[in-house]
């Protein structure tokens, strides 16, 4: 199924980078889907080491214009830097990306056309592979479609991290922000109202 003409908006947030950034866009750049666009946050503070590091690394995406570099002027937390990226994004999908991990080269053309293939469905979410200093360690498997809610309340590990969440613009448009009270699993808690309101593929 070609669904290239789908703008897809990957949002990366970045905060004390490692140096993973750049691997982390250039998973996204190196896609087999082509139409997408890429807004990395930068929730450092200004004048810090970070901030400095992490300018430098973006450097080496200037001349490219699927990549839009948004700099908080202060720190604000994950939840408000996804939500700068979701003010920000154009697409009809919106995917999330941490600054530590990276996309398998076929994700977001798995993603869209499981979604344009399934219309009943508002959003997606994947098996995710973990690696810890390159070293593989295990994968948390994506089973249950529908309603998932029951299983996140029972496991916070099923979506596996952040970077596993890939929905429909007008879901999030009707579910809203992420609440920005939360400093830590602020997916699960974004995924939990996204189950109240439509049905999760995996």
């Amino acid at each position: 199924m070609n669904t290239d003409n789908e703008l897809v908006t990957v949002i990366i947030t970045t905060y004390r980078a490692t140096g993973r950034l750049s691997e982390a866009i250039d998973s996204v750049i190196n896609q087999s889907y082509s139409n997408y666009e890429v807004i990395v946050v930068d929730d450092n503070l200004p004048n810090s080491e970070s901030r400095k590091y992490t300018e430098k690394i973006m450097e080496k995406y200037n001349s490219n214009s699927k990549i839009i570099y948004i700099k908080h002027d202060y720190n604000k937390n994950g939840a408000a830097a996804r939500n700068t990226g979701i003010r920000a994004a154009h697409g009809s999908f919106i995917a999330f990306l941490d600054d530590d991990d990276i996309y398998y080269p076929k994700r977001l053309e798995k993603c869209v056309n499981a979604l344009v293939g399934n219309p009943e469905y508002g959003a997606v979410y994947s098996s995710v592979d973990i690696y810890k200093k390159n070293e593989y360690l295990d994968t948390r498997k994506a089973t249950e479609n529908g309603c998932i809610w029951k299983k996140i309340l029972l496991n916070e590990g099923l979506l596996g991290t952040g970077s596993n969440l890939f929905l429909k613009q007008s879901v999030v448009k009707k579910v809203g922000f992420f609440d920005e009270r939360f400093l830590r699993y602020q997916d699960v808690e974004y995924m939990l109202r996204v189950t109240e309101k439509e049905k999760i593929l995996s």
